[in-house]
């Protein structure tokens, strides 16, 4: 059996069928390619892996329903990296419970997720851990997305 084939990711699929809507949001109607979804999975791998991130290491993302979800989590994956999604209903209590229980090296907010409140408890979650990491700045590598990180840059 063609290992590569039985794995499905998006950039199979990209390969195969690169103008073909991976995600499309049923509200809108807003769709990414799979071609667009692996190439933005493949920056925000590099990004993270040149951060210093490592293979096992942990991204949480707190994100409301938006398109670039999918390519986010395949991101995470490419690079070796678990990741959770935490809810955007979630208080902030809650979200640092889930925060320190899955040991995020980043913590992942959109324009619409990152309330001052969260960017704060986000930056002193990153603060209070043992890691050399505690802020990434993404926006020269993710350009075009709203996503902003703890330390209030923009991707």
């Amino acid at each position: 059996m063609n290992t590569e084939a039985s794995l499905r990711h998006p950039g199979l699929h990209a390969r195969v069928k690169p103008d073909h809507p991976a995600v499309i949001l049923a509200d809108t109607g807003r769709s990414m390619s799979y071609a667009e979804l692996d190439a933005f999975a493949n920056r925000l791998a590099r990004v993270l892996q040149n951060e210093g991130l490592d293979y096992g290491d942990h991204i949480a993302c707190l994100l409301e329903n938006r398109l670039e979800c999918p390519a986010v989590q395949w991101g995470g994956h490419y690079a070796g990296l678990y990741y959770t999604f935490v809810s955007t209903r979630l208080k902030p209590e809650e979200v640092l419970y889930i925060l320190e229980d899955c040991e995020a090296r980043v913590v992942i907010l959109s324009a619409q997720t990152a309330t001052p409140e969260l960017v704060e408890l986000a930056r002193w979650y990153l603060e209070e851990r043992p890691a050399d990491l505690d802020e990434i700045e993404f926006s020269r590598q993710l350009s075009g997305h709203d996503f902003t990180f703890a330390d209030g840059k923009q991707v």
